[in-house]
């Protein structure tokens, strides 16, 4: 359900997470098969969410060492992983506005959703 309110990276990141969860360290080959997922693309996208702000402000990092990868979280920010990603999500924040004001015109959420 939470996958189409998440952009793609994230949806991945966030896949690749709950795998981790389950089996930490693992395999590279192994994760990018139950992601379906090349190697080259698994790499890029876990380069991309350490490059990013988010590793940081939501405390999740993944490590990728000898064809193993390994993530690295608290329990606290692991129960958060998922609310952090969907606040960050455009799709999700048209949802929460659609929500609060149900009754506005498209004109009037337009403009509320360019400030998101």
């Amino acid at each position: 359900m939470f996958d189409t309110l998440l952009e793609k990276q994230d949806k991945i990141i966030f896949h690749l997470f709950q795998y981790l969860q389950k089996k930490n360290p693992c395999p590279l080959k192994e994760v990018s098969t139950e992601l379906g997922l090349s190697l080259k693309s698994l790499k890029r996208y876990v380069t991309l969410w350490q490059q990013s702000k988010d590793p940081y402000s939501i405390g999740i990092s993944f490590y990728i060492k000898n064809q193993v990868i390994s993530a690295s979280y608290s329990q606290e920010n692991a129960q958060l992983f998922l609310s952090s990603l969907l606040n960050q999500s455009d799709t999700f924040q048209l949802l929460v506005k659609i929500i609060e004001n149900p009754f506005d015109t498209f004109k009037s959420l337009e403009k509320n959703v360019l400030f998101i």
